[in-house]
This record gives C-alpha cells, structure tokens and sequence, in this order.
C-alpha cells in the first residue's frame, strides 16, 4: 500500500534576501486551509467527462515573437475514461473549438479546480493526444467523483536530430518561453478557480518559467505585461523534473517561483535513468531536480519559501523509467499527489517516505 505523504518542516532562514518581497507567512500543506473557491455553489456547466487540449504547436517560438498568435484549443469527450472497466483501446471524442481561447473560458466553472498538465522533450502530436486521456483517466481515478477540470497543454517537443544534447539545449530554452504561452492559458480560467500544475521532465521548466514571471521575474529579456495576474490560488507537481535543482533558489535562473505557489511537490527518484546524464548537458549543469531533489543547501538559501516544498522517494516505484507514460499507469501516485490536484482540506497526516535534505557528505554528489 501505499504510504502517506509526510510534510518536511522547513530549515531556518540563514540569509536575509528574499525572492519576493513581504512574502507571505510559508505554511505547511497540511495547515492550509481548504480554500472557499474549491466548493463550487454552482456545477450547473460542469460535464464530469470532459477534459481540454491546448496546443501551442502553431504559434511563434522564436525569440521576439512570444506571445504571438491564438493558442489551438479541443474539448474532448471521453465517457470511457471513467468507467470501471474502460476498453485498451480508448477512442475520446475529439472537437476542435474555432473561437480557441474564449470558448475554453466560458467552458470552465467557476470553483471547481483546474489541473494543467504539461509534458515533457520528445512528444509528437500524435503521443500527446493518448497521453491526453491517459492522464486525465489517471487523476480523475486519483479522487473519483470529485469535480476537476483537466486541461493538458501540448508544445513542440519534438526531436530535430539524432543528437539528444542538441536537441536538449533548444528544447529547454523554447519550454521556458512557454511560461508565456502558459500565462495566457491561466488568463481564460476564472479567478475563482484554484490551479494546479503538474509538470514532466521539461515541462516542469515552462511551469517554473510562468511562476517566475507571475512573480514579476524576467525569462530571457522579456517579462510579463501588467495587469495579467487574476491571483489564482496554486498548488504545483514536478515529476522526473529536468531543471536545475538550484534554480528555484534566491537569485537564481527562477528565483522568484516559489513565492508564487503555496506548495510544490517534488517527486525524486533516485534511478531516472535519463536524468542521471541531464548534469552532462553543459559544463557548469547541476544536478536534476527530479533526481537529486532539492538539497540542503537550496533549503537554506530558500529561507522560510522552504516551507512550501514537499519532496517524496518515488525511486521504488518508478526504478529506471522516466517517461510519462510510466507515472500515469501508476494509480498509487495518483491518489498520493490527489491533495494537490483536489485542494483537499487537509494533507494526509500519516507519514510517507520522505526525501530528506541531504547531509553534508550526500549534498556533495549534487553540486
């Protein structure tokens, strides 16, 4: 069986320099208050089997064109993916919306909390679509019968040569220009509606790139327009997370995400086979966050922002394998990471296995 999540208690603020200014007081997931907009008084437009793909295929991604272009935007109908017992071969309805954007705004109800799922490098077209439904069959399954909105945002990720660690250095720069495209897809859900993020291997870089620019902060010389921010409440994943695992530090590439999200979750594992090379990529990488964690030293540059991170030891379940595909065929992961997904009251109490700061002699291995 699965254990319960365990909340690390956060390490003492050693230096003064904040990522945000006036932060506000960190509190532990479990004392988080069950937020009011999680309940929703009205579900009259809510449609349990529905789920969205947004797709960021068709717009610029070169630098001094971001932001440019409508993103592409399909409602999908998937009453199989709730069954008890849904066929190997699932066949969602697939409908794509011509007014795009507006159409998914007016779509969504307000209260109910929004998941937004970005994948990783190396997805094609095609691979996103089954992924689409596979994640969505694997959250709702997470905390079934439960209102979620699940909206999974397609970029191009796919491989341009035979060469992983070319390929790696410009996918990693265009899933941070992302972070833009991410900031106009929050803009269309209602205020009222807590979000939750869950990002795989690069995608978890576009999520951190939108919390850094939602913070204020600049990726790549540009930053946000003002008056964007609708002051969602946010709540973040990172699976297999291929980000350097200082990056979130004071000062750092995103310095400021954390005091945009009131919790993340990082699952480690140990053995991600692709991972264990991502610190090879350039001269001066550090280690991946998905598979050192964060360490002592990052906790105690983050200072009381600390105390929104949760890490959790994914190794025994997920042994070598990094894929997507791996975690959502995994229901043990789905109901563990359900709190952050569902806005629970409460995290669970019981302890789980926890990924603990490194000691000085570990923390070595991940300079």
């Amino acid at each position: 069986m699965f254990r319960r999540l365990f909340l690390l208690t956060a390490l003492p603020a050693l230096f003064p320099l904040m990522a945000c200014a006036q932060p506000p007081a960190p509190a532990a997931l479990a004392d988080l208050p069950s937020p009011a907009q999680s309940e929703p008084s009205s579900v009259s437009n809510y449609v349990d089997d529905r789920f969205w793909i947004v797709s960021s295929r068709r717009v610029p991604q070169s630098d001094g064109q971001i932001g440019c272009g409508p993103l592409d935007v399909w409602s999908v109908d998937c009453p199989q993916c709730l069954g008890p017992c849904p066929p190997a071969n699932v066949k969602p309805q697939i409908n794509r919306c011509p007014n795009r954007e507006s159409i998914l705004s007016q779509s969504l109800t307000p209260g109910v909390p929004v998941c937004i799922v970005v994948h990783g490098s190396y997805v094609k077209w095609q691979t996103a679509i089954e992924y689409s439904w596979k994640t969505f069959r694997w959250l709702r399954r997470g905390r079934p019968g439960q209102p979620l909105h699940v909206i999974f945002y397609s970029w191009p990720s796919d491989a341009m040569t035979l060469l992983p660690h070319v390929d790696f250095n410009v996918l990693g720069p265009r899933a941070a220009r992302n972070g833009f495209y991410l900031s106009r897809l929050l803009q269309q859900v209602p205020a009222e509606s807590p979000v939750s993020l869950i990002g795989h291997s690069q995608g978890t870089r576009s999520i951190t790139s939108l919390l850094h620019l939602m913070s204020g902060g600049s990726v790549q010389g540009y930053r946000l327009p003002t008056g964007v921010e609708r002051g969602h409440q946010i709540r973040v994943v990172f699976t297999a997370a291929a980000i350097d695992h200082d990056w979130l530090n004071p000062g750092q590439r995103y310095g400021g995400a954390l005091c945009r999200t009131e919790a993340l979750l990082n699952l480690v594992n140990q053995r991600d086979w692709a991972l264990g090379f991502y610190h090879l990529r350039t001269l001066n990488s550090k280690q991946a966050t998905g598979r050192a964690g964060f360490t002592k030293r990052d906790y105690q540059s983050m200072g009381p922002l600390a105390h929104r991170i949760h890490q959790m030891d994914v190794t025994r379940e997920m042994g070598k394998n990094h894929n997507w595909e791996d975690y959502i065929s995994r229901p043990s992961l789905a109901a563990a990471i359900s709190p952050y997904i569902y806005f629970a009251a409460r995290a669970p109490a019981v302890p789980e296995r926890v990924l603990s700061p490194p000691n000085d002699t570990q923390q070595s291995r991940y300079r």
